[in-house]
């Protein structure tokens, strides 16, 4: 039996597909601008879907995808504040679902759900993000070195800017 709280978010997925599109077209967000419709509503779609199934019967299933997505996401270039900005999208029409249908009594449980979801989904996004500067600033210092030691072999001394002195 499907909980009242997923049934909501059911009866609302087209409603949040859609708002969600909308909100990152008119956002800031330039790599979702520049994904074609159809790729952003998959994406979307696929984002609700994970975040219903959540909501339905695995809560740390979320933080797995979200988790999954950030490397794709980093490898398409993405930056961490347009992810940040389609989650933040789902969690502000979850919460506005669950305003216009629910009880007060019944609100605050599923607020709570809904954040406490979201929230730790994007932990394990920021940590991701985190991973991978620290990645790319340690390859950065293993290259400066190994510029470095090039440099004294061939007699040029590096300049803290990185160009090259001649000896």
């Amino acid at each position: 039996m499907i909980s009242p709280l997923c049934q909501l978010f059911l009866d609302a997925e087209n409603e949040l597909v859609h708002d969600i599109m909308g909100q990152l077209r008119q956002s800031t967000a330039q790599h979702y601008l520049d994904l074609e419709w159809d790729e952003l509503h998959r994406r979307v779609q696929k984002l609700v879907a994970h975040f219903e199934i959540a909501m339905k019967e695995k809560p740390g299933s979320f933080g797995d995808y979200i988790e999954a997505l950030a490397h794709e996401r980093i490898a398409e270039g993405f930056f961490l504040n347009e992810v940040l900005t389609a989650l933040r999208i789902l969690e502000e029409r979850c919460w506005r679902v669950a305003a216009e249908s629910l009880s007060p009594q019944a609100l605050v449980p599923c607020l709570a759900r809904v954040t406490g979801t979201i929230g730790a989904a994007k932990d394990r996004l920021a940590n991701v993000y985190v991973h991978h500067l620290e990645k790319a600033e340690d390859e950065a210092l293993l290259w400066q070195r190994r510029y470095e030691e090039l440099a004294a072999k061939v007699g040029v001394s590096a300049a803290a800017d990185g160009s090259a002195l001649s000896a």
